[in-house]
């Protein structure tokens, strides 16, 4: 039996591996050895080491950027359904934002999320110092936790904005132009604690189990693993 064309196969192993850019070396070292295992098998399968059968293997497979990028994806989610991180989750949603709407919408919503968590946090630091600038400001038809810049005509609000009925921003709705209102005095110590701390837990759990559901099942269209790709790869066992 003629032996496999080595030069072919390593550069394909190498191309893969360089492209697996963000994903722990011990998990990219054992991804490449996988694929390179699958196509040792698809070859004895064959049962022929010629260079047709080893370009046929490795088109099957696809181009090794792709085939990257899609466990890049994947490893980077599992590792977001394994963390408290925030930056660790929204980097895999960010990830997974490139490949359909599912994942761009659970980013965003994320984002706004940990935004919210961020907005509580800040206002904690902030209200010490600049007491009369911070709080739960009541204007007209909007409702703004953060600052509050002081003038009584055309005040500008920052931080987290609600106006009915479904506006909700993290930022600013803009300017008002009547009456600035503070509702909770020093309870906004109490209620940015809590927010601050429910809005964490809850954007964890909520981007957790999307990816869970949707990241990891639905929405992928292969899982790079070459168990799964036997099944795809247009040959039989």
């Amino acid at each position: 039996m003629s032996t496999p064309p080595k030069v072919s196969i390593d550069q394909y192993l190498a191309a893969l591996s360089k492209a697996c850019k963000g994903v722990q070396t011990a998990a990219r070292d054992e991804f490449v050895q996988e694929i390179h295992s699958h196509i040792l098998d698809r070859l004895e399968v064959e049962g022929d080491h010629s260079e047709a059968v080893v370009s046929r293997i490795l088109s099957a497979l696809g181009d090794p950027k792709a085939l990257a990028k899609q466990f890049t994806t994947d490893a980077l989610l599992q590792r977001a359904t394994r963390t408290t991180s925030p930056w660790l989750i929204l980097r895999g949603l960010a990830r997974w934002s490139t490949a359909g709407i599912a994942g761009l919408l659970v980013f965003i919503a994320t984002l706004f999320g940990y935004g919210l968590a961020a907005v509580c946090f800040l206002c904690l630091i902030l209200k010490p110092f600049i007491p009369d600038h911070i709080g739960l400001w009541l204007s007209p038809n909007t409702l703004t936790l953060g600052y509050w810049d002081g003038h009584l005509v055309n005040s500008f609000l920052v931080g987290t904005s609600l106006r009915p009925p479904i506006f909700c921003v993290l930022g600013t709705l803009g300017p008002t132009n009547g009456l600035v209102h503070e509702l909770v005095g020093v309870w906004i110590y109490a209620i940015c604690a809590v927010g601050a701390g429910l809005s964490l837990v809850a954007t964890r759990l909520f981007a957790q189990w999307m990816i869970r559901q949707f990241g990891l099942k639905k929405d992928r269209p292969t899982n790079p693993s070459p168990r799964m790709m036997r099944g795809q790869s247009g040959y039989a066992d």
